[in-house]
């Protein structure tokens, strides 16, 4: 959710200059030019984000029994052994995806859950028109869920917590 108002700043504030390699460089990179300003931000980049950062705090699978083997077994694997089993098991799973592409992957009407909610946030933030029939924008409507959902869970879970250690029991 900080990534759209973050995208908009650094679109706007970004250089917009466009630089260049030297030509004495070997193969394409001979010359190539990039931009740090490309334009607007746009419901691609910012789902290129959404893929980072989920990327970035998930954990492979293959960590758990590694874990729990060195926690409650007491048994050291070592290094290798983890590095091992870490890597095959991530192997092994972008295998089976591939075996399983034409089922999974490729039918437009298959749908994943997971992706159903990233890609409503991406279309409320990124929608052309901003009024959706009603007299309230998207953005506007996800902010008041955002704030009407923490005001629910995040006040009560804290004061239930806080306030339990007031009373005495029995």
């Amino acid at each position: 959710m900080l990534a759209y108002p973050l995208g908009l700043f650094l679109a706007k504030v970004a250089p917009v200059a466009v630089y260049q390699l030297p030509t004495w460089l070997p193969g394409r990179l001979s010359g190539a030019t990039w931009t740090m300003n490309d334009g607007p931000f746009n419901v691609k980049e910012h789902a290129l984000i959404v893929i980072i950062a989920n990327v970035a705090v998930s954990q492979a699978y293959g960590l758990h029994p590694i874990v729990v083997g060195e926690l409650f077994y007491g048994r050291a694997f070592g290094y290798g052994f983890g590095f091992l089993v870490l890597v095959c098991s991530q192997l092994l799973g972008f295998a089976i995806a591939g075996f399983a592409q034409q089922f999974v992957v490729q039918p437009a009407s298959m749908l994943w859950p997971e992706a159903l909610s990233v890609a409503a946030n991406l279309n409320a933030f990124h929608a052309q028109d901003d009024a959706f029939g009603g007299k309230i924008s998207r953005i506007r409507l996800l902010v008041y869920v955002l704030v009407g959902s923490t005001l629910y869970f995040w006040i009560p879970g804290t004061c239930s917590g806080s306030c339990l250690l007031h009373y005495r029991v029995g």
